[in-house]
C-alpha cells in the first residue's frame, strides 16, 4: 500500500512533536534550558543534501523561541571517473513551537567542482579529463528538534527542501573531442547538480553558552 506525500509529511511532523513532548515527560525542560542562552556552535556531523556533507553550526538565540542560524558544510564524492566537491553555506531563521520542535527557512548557496572524462572521439576509446563549475543559489526550509541541556545541546532537520531559483555552470574544454559527447555529459551534470534537492536526517550536536 502506497503513502501520499501529504500523510508522510503528516506522520513526519507529529511525530517530532511526540519526540519532542517525550522529553518532557521524561523531566528535560529544553525550553527553559535555553531561557538566558544567547548563542551556540555545533559540528554537523552528517547529513544529506544530495550527498552527504558534514561541518559546522552557529545560532544565535533572540529568545528561547526565536534563533538566527549560519551554517557551513562540504563533502566530497566519487563515482567511478566523476568527482564531485561541494560546499553549502546558509543562513537560516528557526522558530520553535513549544519544547524541542522547530521549522527554519532561509537562504542557501551551493558550489559543485566537478572532475570528469570524455571521449577523445566516437571511434575511440581514449578519454579527456575536464573540470567543471556548478553554483546555485536558492531558498531552503526544514523541520526539526533540538534538545538543550544547560550547556550540551543535540539536534536534527529531519527533512528539508532546498528550491533552487538560480544556477550558473562553466565547463572546461579542450581540442580534438567529441563535441556530443561533452555537451551530453555537461547537460547531465547540470541537470543532477543544477536544480532543488531533497535534505534529510541533517544531525548536529555542539554547546549553548
Amino acid at each position: 500500500m502506497g503513502i501520499s506525500i501529504q500523510k508522510f509529511f503528516a506522520v513526519l511532523f507529529f511525530g517530532s512533536l511526540v519526540l519532542g513532548d517525550a522529553t518532557v515527560a521524561l523531566g528535560a525542560d529544553n525550553r527553559g534550558n535555553r531561557q538566558g542562552k544567547r548563542a551556540y556552535a555545533a559540528w554537523e556531523a552528517i547529513g544529506m543534501t544530495m550527498t552527504p556533507v558534514s561541518g559546522v553550526r552557529a545560532g544565535y538565540f533572540f529568545n528561547p523561541d526565536i534563533a538566527g542560524e549560519v551554517s557551513y558544510g562540504s563533502s566530497t564524492a566519487t563515482i567511478g571517473s566523476f568527482e564531485s566537491k561541494k560546499s553549502i553555506i546558509e543562513g537560516k531563521a528557526k522558530y520553535f513551537f513549544g519544547d524541542t520542535f522547530y521549522t527554519d527557512g532561509g537562504i542557501t548557496y551551493e558550489n559543485f567542482d566537478v572532475k570528469y572524462s570524455v571521449l577523445k572521439s566516437g571511434q575511440s576509446i581514449d578519454r579527456e579529463n575536464l573540470s567543471g563549475n556548478i553554483s546555485n543559489l536558492g531558498l531552503n526550509a526544514h523541520i526539526g528538534n533540538q534538545w538543550q541541556w544547560p550547556g550540551f545541546t543535540i539536534g536534527c532537520d529531519w527533512i528539508g527542501y532546498f528550491l533552487s531559483v538560480s544556477s550558473s555552470s562553466k565547463f572546461s574544454s579542450a581540442e580534438n573531442l567529441d563535441a556530443s559527447h561533452q555537451v551530453n555529459q555537461e547537460n547531465s551534470i547540470k541537470t543532477a547538480m543544477g536544480g532543488s534537492s531533497l535534505h534529510l536526517a541533517r544531525l548536529y550536536m555542539g554547546w549553548a553558552f
